[in-house]
């Protein structure tokens, strides 16, 4: 999972945080890029720059960072496609269940992401973070963004929520005129 992936370049983090608006992150991967060769997904150290925990990347380490995506998706919930999903899972038990098991694969991550920042395994003062499905939801059943499942379907092939959003989005995954670049 994460122990595949290399460590972020220091060029990587000043594009990430051009593309998320400014927002200061303490990147620790880029587990995707455009055709441009620009971070479209990537992955956040739990821990600031100062060592401090940031609850915030504790518990979504996993981020969706390319403008051009993100619009496109947003276009997608805009039509509903949030409720559609999660009435389908409410509607079958085998995806659901799908499903279920794409939330803790989530947990698991964090936690393998934990251990490879900290070498230690999370302590109880961290957990409450972590204990949680995809983007901190207690209720499984629910979606909070295709953001965050289409990011985690890049690395869990069963968050259905993420294979809809990805066949949404088609093959056009690349923006046509280098937005980054601009950034």
């Amino acid at each position: 999972m994460f122990s595949e992936l290399k460590k972020a370049a220091p060029e990587d983090s000043a594009i990430v945080s051009a593309q998320l608006g400014g927002k200061k992150a303490n990147l620790y991967a880029v587990a995707a890029r455009c055709k441009y060769n620009y971070p479209t997904i990537a992955v956040f150290n739990p821990f600031g720059e100062d060592g401090d925990i940031n609850a915030g990347f504790l518990s979504t380490p996993i981020w969706l960072t390319c403008p051009y995506l993100n619009d496109k998706l947003h276009d997608f919930e805009s039509l509903g496609y949030i409720t559609s999903i999660t009435d389908l899972l409410a509607s079958d038990q085998e995806i659901f269940s799908m499903m279920k098991e794409a939330h803790a694969h989530y947990y698991f991550l964090r936690k393998e992401l934990f251990r490879m920042c900290t070498g230690n395994a999370p302590g109880d003062e961290v957990i409450k973070y972590m204990d949680k499905g995809i983007g901190g939801m207690v209720n499984v059943a629910s979606l909070k963004c295709l953001h965050l499942h289409y990011s985690h379907y890049r690395f869990c092939s069963y968050n259905v929520a993420g294979m809809i959003a990805s066949k949404l989005i088609g093959d056009d995954t690349s923006c046509h005129d280098c937005r980054c670049s601009q950034l």
